[in-house]
C-alpha cells in the first residue's frame, strides 16, 4: 500500500523533527528552497565567517525581509563546548544546498574544521586592525552583552586580527572599515566565494 507507506514515513520524520527544534529549521529551509528552485537540485551556499559586531543578525533579518535569499545565522555559544567545534561544522554541512548564505563564527579552530571537511572556499569577514575601541563600543551597545565578552576582545583583539588575517587555504579575506557591517559589502560578500 503506497500511501501508507508514505503515510508512516511522514509519520516517523514528524515524530523525530518534534524532538529537534533546529531539524524543524533545517527541514522548512529544504521545503522553502524546493518551492524557491523547483527542478533545482541544490541551492549554492555561501560560508561566511564573520567576526562579532560586524552586523550578522541585522544581515539576516534584512536578507529575510528585503531579499529573495536564505540566510542562517549560526551562534557558536548555542552549541555545547564537548564536541565543538565537530558539532557546529556538521551543522554547517547540513545547510549546505539549503540555505543561500551561512553565517559562521571565526573561531580558529571552525576555520581549521571548515577547511578540514572541505567546506571551502568560504568569506572571511573581520574588522581592519585599526577598529578595536569602535568594535569594543558596538558590544558595549549590544542588546545581547555578554558577560565578559568585552573584555576578552579587548585582551585578544592584536592575536585573533592577526590569525584573520593570515588566514591561509580557502577563504577570501573582506576587511570592513571604519563605520562599515557587513550589509555595507554585501555584493562583495555574496559575489565571492561558495560551498554547497
Amino acid at each position: 500500500r503506497p500511501g501508507f507507506s508514505l503515510s508512516l514515513r511522514v509519520s516517523q520524520n514528524v515524530d523525530r523533527l518534534c524532538a529537534d527544534p533546529d531539524e524543524i529549521k533545517v527541514s522548512l529551509l529544504k521545503i522553502r528552497a524546493r518551492a524557491r528552485a523547483p527542478g533545482r537540485v541544490k541551492l549554492h551556499t555561501t560560508v561566511v565567517a564573520a567576526f562579532p559586531g560586524i552586523g550578522k543578525s541585522y544581515f539576516a533579518r534584512q536578507a529575510a525581509l528585503k531579499s529573495n535569499i536564505t540566510v542562517v545565522d549560526l551562534d557558536s555559544n548555542d552549541f555545547p563546548r564537548a564536541g565543538f567545534p565537530a558539532n557546529y561544522v556538521a551543522r554547517v554541512r547540513k545547510l549546505l544546498g539549503i540555505a543561500d548564505v551561512v553565517l559562521v563564527s571565526t573561531h580558529p579552530g571552525v576555520r581549521t574544521a571548515l577547511l578540514a571537511s572541505g567546506i571551502a572556499p568560504f568569506v572571511l569577514v573581520y574588522p581592519a586592525a585599526g577598529l578595536k575601541a569602535e568594535y569594543l563600543a558596538r558590544y558595549d551597545r549590544r542588546d545581547e552583552n555578554v558577560p565578559g565578552f568585552r573584555a576578552l576582545v579587548a585582551s585578544n583583539w592584536d592575536t585573533w586580527y592577526a590569525s584573520l588575517a593570515g588566514q591561509q587555504g580557502s577563504a577570501k579575506h573582506v576587511v570592513l572599515q571604519s563605520g562599515q557591517f557587513l550589509s555595507d559589502v554585501q555584493d562583495l560578500v555574496l559575489g565571492g566565494s561558495s560551498s554547497g
